[in-house]
């Protein structure tokens, strides 16, 4: 005999709503589960402990490929993109690090960027005026020969730099947090031939405001990597990973990582629900040192992820001398986390620094085809060289050349390493 749920009596509804309650409550919370990670007890060791092979590749010096420091570094098959905000450049060399050409200027405007589209093989470069209301984007083939132009609205100048680019049609946008309202309810949009096709990843319902509130104050957070048509994307200040498909929208929670109190936020800050107070406290500072503010540079598989933290110091030391850990690996294997500011040189690196704190500390890694990629200056290899050379370490081909033909002034060297499996 059925029975039908309102004939019930009341004491048996109760029981029912309430399991359904605490069902729906648990199901909800599994959708992130907790990844519990102390920073401080990350891990150190040496290079060949944690990675299988490492390549330096120096950047061809000559008059006219001389710059100062990557501001951004693109990988293709054949050739590093690199833009150098100094020279307001985008100088193109080949994976062997030979100069092939230099783009500064497009008319009465300067080079400020470029783009990878990927699927069209195409490196789109931004050149912008001092004032930044005149904006136009070119194509080059990934050689750096001009291919044809196009032209960027004074609407679209935050395109440069918050868009993941698919292709020049079809791209996703991390929205801007301006002001509150229906728009401002997802942190990325999907555009397809100019209009928008979907959103992903919302703030939390639960405190909407106090998060949108003091995310707004954090400032630039680095854009995900696009990898194999995934990106990860972590929520500020909450830490909420998700993974977006970059070609049909959709996106999942993967985890959540929570840190001891000392490296987040209190926690009664945002489930305040008083917008004057909430503004009131987003004015003052309201974060620490070691406050970890967002995750960036997420790369992720389900054996292990790399990740950056950006907090509340922006220096790369710390108030005690220290250098300040911010690139980390996760084993999921065996929970095991490993700073890589910790991590020493040892024969395997020829007793060279594989990355240098100064770089990593803002730009992160960069990634490509299970590649791991980082700069080193000039000045920092010849004083490491000067420094190991009781070791008498044995050079390969192309740093024996570097360093009889280059100088502490001469490019950067290009960084090239693979994390064993």
């Amino acid at each position: 005999m059925k029975t039908s749920f309102f004939k019930m009596n009341v004491f048996m509804r109760v029981i029912i709503l309430c399991l359904l309650s605490f069902y729906f409550r648990e199901s909800f919370s599994q959708e992130f589960p907790k990844l519990r990670i102390d920073l401080e007890k990350a891990y150190g060791g040496t290079f060949s402990e944690y990675l299988e092979s490492i390549k330096y590749i120096p950047l061809e010096t000559t008059k006219a490929s001389l710059f100062g420091e990557i501001s951004n570094l693109i990988i293709t098959d054949s050739t590093f993109v690199i833009t150098d905000s100094d020279t307001k450049s985008v100088l193109f060399f080949m994976s062997t690090g030979k100069f092939l050409t230099k783009v500064s200027k497009s008319g009465m405007l300067s080079a400020s960027g470029a783009i990878y589209d990927a699927q069209n093989k195409r490196i789109e470069i931004v050149f912008e005026n001092s004032e930044r209301n005149k904006v136009l984007i070119n194509s080059y083939s990934l050689s750096g020969n001009f291919v044809n132009k196009g032209t960027l609205t004074k609407d679209n100048v935050d395109f440069i730099r918050n868009s993941i680019l698919i292709d020049k049609n079809n791209y996703w946008l991390r929205n801007k947090i301006t002001q509150f309202d229906s728009d401002s309810n997802f942190h990325f949009s999907k555009y397809e031939n100019g209009l928008k096709a979907r959103s992903a990843i919302p703030f939390d319902d639960l405190n909407r405001y106090s998060l949108f509130r003091l995310t707004k104050e954090l400032g630039y957070i680095r854009l995900p990597i696009l990898q194999s048509n995934y990106f990860y994307f972590s929520t500020p200040l909450e830490h909420k990973v998700y993974e977006v498909s970059s070609a049909n929208g959709s996106f999942k929670p993967l985890f959540q990582l929570v840190f001891p109190a000392k490296f987040g936020i209190n926690s009664q800050l945002l489930a305040l629900q008083d917008k004057k107070q909430i503004d009131s406290i987003a004015d003052k500072k309201w974060y620490a040192e070691k406050t970890v503010l967002s995750l960036e540079s997420i790369l992720y598989d389900k054996q292990r992820m790399i990740f950056k933290t950006k907090t509340g110091s922006f220096g790369y030391f710390a108030s005690d001398g220290s250098i300040t850990a911010r690139n980390f690996l996760y084993k999921f294997q065996n929970n095991r986390l490993v700073a890589f500011e910790r991590i020493r040189p040892d024969l395997s690196t020829f007793f060279l620094p594989f990355c240098e704190p100064r770089i990593i500390s803002y730009e992160g890694f960069y990634f490509n085809q299970g590649y791991q990629y980082t700069s080193i200056s000039s000045l920092t290899m010849f004083a490491a060289q000067k420094a190991t050379k009781s070791k008498n370490p044995q050079y390969p081909a192309e740093l024996k050349k570097y360093f009889a033909t280059q100088n502490r002034k001469s490019n950067p060297v290009i960084v090239r390493m693979k994390l064993k499996d």
